[in-house]
């Protein structure tokens, strides 16, 4: 699921409102 950590769905998880900063590779993946 590596791959869906770079799609939109990581903004959903994190809910931070920042994509494409450092927060599109977080540890949990």
């Amino acid at each position: 699921l590596h791959v869906d950590d770079e799609t939109p769905f990581h903004r959903a998880s994190i809910g931070i409102g920042e994509p494409g900063t450092h927060y599109d590779k977080p540890s949990f993946h």
